[in-house]
């Protein structure tokens, strides 16, 4: 537990290497009262932490005494200096925060917290450093400041940040990822520690909740806690209401998400209160906190939001608004009729189910509009709002799409999917919220579904014109149907004058384990295997996603001839069914990698590894390189002669540490000596220490440019990036609880960032066998992407992120993995994978522009080279850039536009 190591350290360490005190006079800090003047400062600055690996490595403050219960905001500027990996700590002890703090260029950082309500003098040091950091981090501009909340007012109601009320349906969920860490409006009392985003507990650590709302009455409660981490003990959760009696409702005794409710007996009710309390021994986490209840009164659409002002000044400190799932500045009318209205938004916004249908009108006429080049997917939302339940609800285009001129696009160019939804009881981190999110798209019934009354049901409606189409605009007719009456709303798909290649220039590496989606689909038979098969290839084709392997079920194969004599062994190979499946995988599913598996080189993960052996000779042994020159000579031979070489690459060690160099240098020059033109890919930032290893890096997306980058690219060397749990918000994500037009813009960033590759690390993890032991997690029921594997114990549930890996869904007759008979039905996309291949067509848009104007006339190149730079309303930086889609959009149409006006 890293947060009682360093509490335990800010005790017992006095001045020894890793432990500076600071010179400057212990500061008072008044409660957040405004009652006597504030302290600007805490640390004498600029000053400079060098990491050496070690647990912890930190600056200390004198002693400051912040009033109990006090509100405050810290503040500081961060760099890192020169290369290194590990964990930036800062914060008092009672609450620390960790960054990973990568970027040479300095940042300003900021967090509120609230100190426990014990008896004064309540004592803290406040901490700016490392743990288990390597390398060198400058620190500047410390401020520590008392702040006041002002809470948001909605739907006549005061509510803070992470509360709402939806209907009669009141919610409060914890949003400790936010900046606003561990602070919130029903937050009573507490004297607890907090560690970045979560509680945690020991024996007598409590943490009191309060749920009140202005002139309403609760009617029933039920309480949600999430243990991500859990040693020893547990924690009791108690509950009262309007003064009464504590009553226990239940123990948090291991990690998972537990549920309790509140008794009927104690409604109704103006005020609840929920008390959890560290018993002995306790040593846990507490990662998420949630209450929901019923109220009386006008059902209401209200959301809290959270002001913290400067406690002297009044000066606007932090501001955190509604979840921007919530927004309501898009989408526009396009017809409406007795109890069902019909509007239209971007295929990147995800609309709430709850969200009200927007007042502004489409211009008249219009319905939805596509744009796209022939050889191109692209997708528009139609969206359902029913005043009154619904049922037999269907979107269908009807007959072909037809330009002025007679050109036709025909009707099964246009796939029309029900968006479905996934509740999110555990938000990922500070973007997210609790409730229904949108992400898997759907086939639609032949019966149509039900719409509830006050609900949104989006239609996706999606166009892909193949080769050839001529460039125009093609109109035709949505018939929207339900069981009272019907629709028709106008379809406009304008193809641009120019087709898109089969096979993208942005490179892609997606795991994909086809054991895992053999068992949900119960298949039994080698010719069941190959129907699924071909089914989830020719999706992940269609979003221009390529899998590690495209041959699982035809692995090439290796024997050694004269085995029992290492030294004069020779290998044969047979390619014969995996070169049929590759020759498959590039001509019909059109992808453009294919990672080669390596036997012998051992590998690992920064966890665990293997040694390196071959035949049962070890790496230490010169008779081990006789036997690899063979192996990968060979390897290296036939992929030349297939003409892969340039396709392929080997990833056999993933996110090493410092520890782990000298291993994966080790391994990468057995790669280089005896198979020099195999690209050597590694999911690492660039260090010193690797330079000349690996030739293909693949840092996690915020680590690009940490450590040797512009040494690497000079040596020629190229560059994937990668996300998965991490990073979280402000970053781009893989999540379904983060805006949904992040996934596309990921291959803005990294056109922007002059990478060529993206990868994640899975694309159908859909259980984990550590959090589901007894049987298969159905994702549909449960979006969270549990850890597996790490030494995570049996029936332990540690969170990735909502979503993480999961990037296709099982067909819903296979969603529980419990399926009696074979399952031959097709996946099931979600939003975040057609958002992924709509963004590596953009990128495609950029490459296409780049060819062009490097044969363009000087006034061509004058005219449309600017286009090539990715304007900073789309995105600035890695973690400032716009979540509205209508920018993307535009832009993308100037790119179509120079490249019709440049012609072929």
């Amino acid at each position: 537990n890293r947060l009682h190591s360093l509490m335990i350290m800010s005790t017992s360490m006095k001045k020894t290497a890793m432990f500076f005190q600071l010179s400057a006079a212990a500061l008072m800090c008044p409660a957040a009262n405004g009652q006597t003047a504030a302290p600007k400062a805490i640390f004498d600055t600029p000053f400079e932490v060098v990491g050496t690996g070690g647990e912890s490595n930190r600056r200390m403050s004198g002693d400051v005494e912040p009033g109990p219960g006090g509100r405050y905001f810290l503040s500081f500027t961060a760099r890192r200096s020169g290369s290194g990996s590990g964990t930036v700590v800062t914060g008092p002890d009672c609450a620390n925060v960790d960054w990973s703090i990568s970027d040479p260029v300095a940042a300003r950082r900021s967090f509120v917290f609230r100190v426990p309500e014990d008896k004064p003098p309540h004592k803290e040091k406040f901490h700016l450093g490392g743990w288990r950091m390597t390398g060198k981090v400058l620190f500047e501009s410390v401020e520590l400041r008392p702040v006041k909340a002002v809470w948001g007012k909605s739907g006549g109601m005061e509510l803070g940040h992470g509360e709402e009320v939806s209907g009669n349906r009141y919610v409060f969920a914890t949003q400790m990822g936010s900046v606003g860490r561990n602070d919130s409006r029903p937050l009573f009392a507490h004297d607890i520690g907090y560690n970045t985003d979560r509680w945690c507990f020991w024996r007598g650590a409590h943490v009191t909740y309060r749920h009140v709302l202005d002139g309403r009455r609760f009617f029933s409660g039920k309480v949600v806690v999430h243990c991500g981490w859990h040693t020893a003990g547990g924690a009791r959760v108690e509950a009262r209401a309007d003064g009464r009696d504590w009553i226990e409702l239940g123990m948090v005794t291991n990690t998972g998400v537990v549920e309790f409710t509140v008794p009927v007996s104690e409604f109704p009710a103006k005020e609840v209160f929920v008390r959890v309390v560290g018993l002995s021994k306790a040593s846990l986490q507490m990662h998420s906190y949630a209450y929901e209840g019923l109220v009386d009164g006008e059902p209401v659409q209200a959301f809290g939001a959270t002001r913290y002002v400067d406690a002297q000044t009044g000066e606007l400190l932090v501001q955190i608004k509604a979840p921007s799932f919530y927004a309501e500045d898009y989408g526009g009318r396009v017809c409406e009729g007795a109890g069902v209205v019909c509007w239209r938004a971007s295929a990147a916004h995800k609309i709430p189910q709850t969200r009200r249908a927007p007042e502004e009108k489409a211009p008249k006429g219009e319905g939805i509009v596509i744009r796209t080049a022939a050889n191109e997917a692209e997708a528009a939302q139609l969206v359902v709002s029913a005043k009154d339940a619904l049922s037999g609800v269907r979107v269908d285009l009807e007959g072909d799409l037809v330009s002025a001129a007679g050109a036709r696009i025909a009707r099964n160019a246009v796939d029309v999917r029900r968006v479905g939804y996934v509740r999110i009881e555990q938000p990922t981190d500070s973007e997210g919220c609790r409730g229904m999110w949108p992400d898997p798209l759907l086939p639609q019934d032949k019966g149509g579904c039900a719409v509830a009354a006050g609900a949104n049901q989006p239609f996706r409606v999606r166009a892909k014109p193949p080769k050839g189409t001529p460039k125009g605009v093609y109109r035709g007719t949505l018939a929207v149907r339900h069981s009272s009456g019907s629709f028709s709303v106008p379809l406009e798909v304008e193809v641009f004058g120019f087709e898109l290649s089969d096979e993208m220039m942005c490179e892609t590496a997606f795991g994909f384990s086809f054991g895992g989606v053999c068992s949900y689909h119960c298949l039994k038979t080698d010719e069941q295997r190959e129907v699924v098969l071909d089914k989830y290839l020719s999706l992940l084709g269609a979003n221009h996603i390529s899998p590690y392997d495209p041959a699982p079920l035809a692995p090439w194969k290796v024997s050694w001839k004269g085995k029992e004599n290492p030294a004069t062994a020779e290998p044969v190979f047979d390619w014969a069914r995996w070169d049929a499946a590759v020759e498959k995988a590039f001509r019909k599913y059109h992808f453009n990698t294919l990672m080669i598996p390596v036997r012998g080189l051992g590998g690992g993960t920064f966890h665990a590894r293997r040694e390196p052996s071959m035949l049962g000779v070890p790496g230490t042994n010169e008779v081990y390189h006789v036997l690899m020159a063979k192996y990968l000579g060979g390897i290296e031979s036939h992929l030349r002669e297939k003409g892969w070489l340039n396709k392929a690459y080997v990833y056999w060690f993933d996110e090493p540490e410092p520890k782990d160099y000298d291993f994966v240098k080790n391994g990468f020059s057995t790669l280089k000596r005896h198979a020099p033109a195999l690209r050597r890919m590694l999911t690492e930032q660039p260090e010193e220490e690797l330079f000349g290893y690996p030739n293909l890096w693949c840092p996690l997306t915020p680590h690009l440019h940490a450590g040797a980058e512009a040494k690497c690219r000079a040596a020629g060397d190229k560059f994937w990036w990668y996300v998965c749990c991490g990073p979280k918000a402000p970053y781009v994500t893989e999540f379904i609880d983060h805006p949904g037009v992040e996934m596309r813009l990921w291959s803005w960033q990294t056109w922007k960032e002059d990478v060529q590759g993206l990868l994640i690390w899975a694309t159908t993890y859909w259980t984990s066998y550590a959090a589901y032991p007894d049987s298969l997690q159905n994702p549909y029921e449960d979006p969270m992407s549990w850890v597996s594997g790490y030494s995570t114990k049996r029936g332990v549930k540690r969170a990735w992120g909502n979503g993480d890996g999961r990037l296709v869904y099982p067909p819903l007759s296979a969603a529980d993995g419990r399926a009696k008979a074979p399952v031959l039905d097709a996946p099931v996309p979600s939003i975040r994978l057609e958002m992924l291949g709509d963004g590596i067509e953009d990128y495609e848009y950029f490459t296409m522009l780049k060819r062009r104007l490097a044969r363009a006339s000087a006034a061509e190149r004058k005219r449309y080279e600017t286009l090539l730079s990715v304007p900073e309303s789309i995105t600035k930086t890695m973690t400032d850039f716009s979540i509205d889609p209508s920018h993307i959009e535009a832009h993308r149409v100037k790119l179509a536009r120079a490249l019709e006006a440049l012609g072929l």
